[in-house]
């Protein structure tokens, strides 16, 4: 407010407008667009040993070897290349299920080069593709992974701003006589 030399307000209220509501404050179901964040657990089981719950009810088991210790389950930089793998594989099935496509196999690796000093986080991934079905081309699989990378799959985008992501695809000839 704006006061004046003898410290009264020049304002004045117009009574004549209706009063608007206050601003609501964003809160965590309206800054997801209506959904709830995604929550994790995490439960220590000792040595280096964690268990990790879903929110959709799901248990898995990460863990660190030290000394040459037999782990209960894969370290969780481990977890984040199985994780742009999987999901995706998951949109390239995906799609390629939309467009009517048989998929008779499909295995997909990624290689990811770690950088030498603390943090070690990932300084590139390759994701290799390689997909078999009647009549599916190359060209189908390779827009597919292309609408993957640069679209649907949210742990690969998640990922680009700081890893350096590329990929290859094979399609491998069918055997006809089969």
């Amino acid at each position: 407010m704006y006061y004046g030399a003898q410290g009264r307000s020049m304002l004045r209220p117009c009574h004549s407008l209706p009063r608007r509501p206050p601003p609501t404050r964003p809160n965590s179901h309206t800054i997801h667009h209506g959904k709830p964040p995604m929550k994790a657990t995490i439960i220590y089981q000792g040595g280096m040993h964690f268990l990790g719950r879903t929110d959709s009810g799901h248990n898995l088991h990460l863990d660190s070897a030290h000394s040459g210790e037999k782990t209960a389950g894969p370290t969780p930089i481990e977890m984040v290349l199985q994780a742009a793998a999987a999901c995706s594989a998951m949109d390239v099935v995906a799609i390629l299920q939309k467009r009517r496509k048989e998929i008779a196999s499909f295995d997909l690796e990624v290689e990811g080069d770690r950088r030498d000093e603390h943090p070690r986080t990932f300084r590139s991934l390759k994701v290799h593709y390689r997909v078999v079905g009647p009549g599916i081309t190359f060209d189908e699989v390779e827009r597919a992974v292309k609408l993957s990378h640069d679209r649907y799959c949210s742990v690969i985008n998640m990922l680009k701003p700081a890893v350096e992501v590329s990929y290859s695809v094979e399609v491998p000839p069918q055997d006809l006589e089969k």
